[in-house]
């Protein structure tokens, strides 16, 4: 019984993989998710309360950003998003990062370009320093030339 179940098999198994390979479309380019752009870095202190992180202007009009811890994990509460325009827009977070991890995505309106971002954190007493950075999906916004990255 087994040696005929292995005939079959042998038998059946270029047919399988041929029609997996003949039905097997790779993903458009478009769908592919792409790792999100550093958009600033800054060592901090734990028992500081809040990071600055100036955005270059190559890389202002973001779709989305996130905050990674660094080595240490961190409380983050808010994020304060300053707009060239200068409107600005205050998102509560109220998230614990483990080290290394990152925040929930914050959505941003692509229209308005950036000028810098404030990340409040809650103070730790820990003695040290870590890093903080902020990611982000740039987008192309017609009429300008695109980054270099």
């Amino acid at each position: 019984m087994a040696a005929a179940f292995a005939i079959g098999f042998f038998l059946l198994a270029p047919a399988i993989s041929k029609a997996a390979a003949q039905s097997y479309k790779p993903a458009p380019a478009d769908s592919i998710a792409r790792p999100p752009d550093l958009l600033g870095m800054v060592r901090v202190n734990h028992r500081a309360t809040h990071v600055v992180v100036e955005i270059s202007p190559r890389q202002s009009h973001v779709t989305e950003i996130t905050v990674r811890s660094g080595g240490l994990g961190m409380t983050l509460v808010n994020i304060e998003i300053t707009f060239a325009d200068g409107g600005s827009q205050r998102i509560a977070i109220d998230d614990t990062l483990p080290p290394g991890h990152l925040s929930r995505v914050i959505p941003v309106d692509s229209q308005r370009a950036l000028r810098k971002v404030v990340v409040h954190k809650r103070p730790s007493l820990m003695p040290g320093e870590t890093v903080i950075q902020l990611l982000g999906r740039v987008v192309a916004v017609p009429g300008t030339r695109p980054s270099l990255r």
